[in-house]
């Protein structure tokens, strides 16, 4: 008998999802319980989550929910392609530098990015977008 793997698909998760989620939403939640995709987080946003802890009790908790996903290191072709991405953007949907480098860290690592607002990434060359509402 042949045993056949089958591997979840990987995606990053955007900021707005993982800020979503630490403000406690149930939809995100439930989407992450069902285990349908390999979530991976950007260093950047652990950072920024742990940035806006509200104290040691908050950061360890982040911590503690952070060891349950890989987390994708920023490099060199990470920082400069966010660089490109923030030079190069246009008309109304303006992405914040976190945002930038996490899309980077997706392109860098080429999987998709999963976001709630997938009109912010419309145009950037070489970003996946997965749209979860």
């Amino acid at each position: 008998m042949i045993a056949i793997h089958t591997q979840k698909p990987p995606v990053v998760l955007s900021n707005d999802l993982c800020f979503r989620l630490a403000h406690g939403d149930a939809d995100i939640l439930e989407f992450l319980e069902r285990g349908e995709l390999e979530i991976r987080l950007s260093t950047a946003t652990l950072l920024a989550l742990l940035e806006r802890a509200g104290g040691a009790e908050e950061r360890a908790r982040i911590r503690r929910f952070s060891q349950g996903y890989p987390v994708l290191s920023v490099g060199p072709m990470t920082s400069a392609r966010a660089v490109e991405i923030l030079t190069h953007q246009e008309g109304v949907h303006t992405l914040t530098a976190l945002d930038a480098v996490t899309a980077a860290t997706a392109i860098a690592h080429e999987i998709p990015l999963l976001t709630g607002t997938p009109d912010a990434y419309a145009g950037i060359p070489e970003l996946r977008v997965l749209s979860l509402g």
